[in-house]
């Protein structure tokens, strides 16, 4: 994506849920969602998916514990 921002995530993660309705006529409802450090998809994961809990990824999260370490 050109602009990372949570409105586009958002619209992102709608579509996401209205193919995976046609496909499967099931409601996408994760229970847990990770993805990279980034507020604007944590931001939209958490008010698209209420009860979901976001979360960052641990090799992102090494990422930066060796980034602060040098």
């Amino acid at each position: 994506m050109t602009s990372k921002t949570t409105s586009l995530y958002e619209q992102v993660i709608e579509r996401i849920q209205a193919v995976a309705n046609e496909i499967n006529l099931v409601p996408l409802e994760p229970q847990l969602m990770i993805s990279d450090y980034e507020i604007a998809i944590l931001t939209a994961v958490t008010a698209r998916f209420p009860n979901d809990r976001a979360r960052g990824c641990y090799f992102h999260q090494s990422q930066v514990k060796i980034v602060l370490r040098k």
